[in-house]
C-alpha cells in the first residue's frame, strides 16, 4: 500500500508543480521584468489577484470556478486509474 501512496503522492506532486508553473507563466506573461532584474506586476492585476485570493470559492464567479474546476478535475485524473483499480479489485473478490 506505501509503495501505491508514493506513487500516487509523486504523481500528485508533478501535477501541482505543473498547475504552479503555468501559473507562474502566465503571471510572467502580465509583467515586466525590470534592470535589476525584479519584476512588476501591473497594479490592476495585483488589484484583481488580491480580491480573488480573498474571497472563497462559493464566492468566485463561474469563469474563476471553472478555472479551479479545471485543476481539480486533472487532480482527479491522477487519481482515476488507482480508484478505477480498486473498484476492480474489490468487484473481483
Amino acid at each position: 500500500m506505501t509503495d501505491t501512496i508514493n506513487r500516487i503522492a509523486e504523481q500528485m506532486a508533478a501535477k501541482a508543480h505543473n498547475v504552479w508553473a503555468k501559473w507562474l507563466k502566465y503571471m510572467f506573461s502580465n509583467g515586466v521584468f525590470n534592470v535589476n532584474g525584479s519584476f512588476t506586476i501591473p497594479k490592476s492585476l495585483v488589484e484583481k489577484w488580491t480580491e480573488q485570493m480573498n474571497e472563497k470559492y462559493d464566492e468566485l464567479d463561474e469563469k474563476e470556478k471553472k478555472s479551479d474546476r479545471i485543476i481539480a478535475y486533472g487532480y482527479i485524473n491522477v487519481l482515476r486509474p488507482f480508484l478505477e483499480k480498486k473498484v476492480m479489485d474489490k468487484e473481483q473478490k
